[in-house]
């Protein structure tokens, strides 16, 4: 699944990664956000 999306979000530049198991699981939403905001400048 990982490589389909990767491979239509890389005609739009769109990065997409898969976030942390362990953020995910403890809810640690301050983490996996910033983990997304982080991925940005290297789209741009």
């Amino acid at each position: 699944m990982l490589k389909t999306l990767s491979d239509k979000a890389a005609s739009l530049n769109i990065p997409v990664q898969p976030i942390d198991t362990m953020d995910y699981g403890m809810q640690r939403g301050d983490n996996v956000l910033n983990y997304a905001l982080s991925l940005i400048p290297a789209a741009h």
